[in-house]
């Protein structure tokens, strides 16, 4: 994880689990402000809906990861 913990927020594990369904994050913590804006795009096109997501090459050949 770049932070920590998952850009899903809730109080109990079912509320975590809805805004994963709803995809329902953010980047707004503190903890995220270290990460790049790659970084946070990465994570964007990685968890979006299935259809949408990245495949595993595209992530290989994505700026955050190329420039490591």
């Amino acid at each position: 994880m770049l932070c920590g913990y998952p850009p899903f927020y809730g109080n109990t594990d079912r509320e975590i689990l809805d805004a994963v369904k709803k995809m329902e994050f953010d980047f707004d913590g503190p903890e995220w402000m270290g990460v790049s804006k790659d970084g946070k795009d990465l994570i964007k096109k990685m968890i979006t809906k299935p259809h949408l997501r990245l495949t595993p090459a595209q992530v290989l050949e994505h700026p955050w990861l190329k420039n490591r």
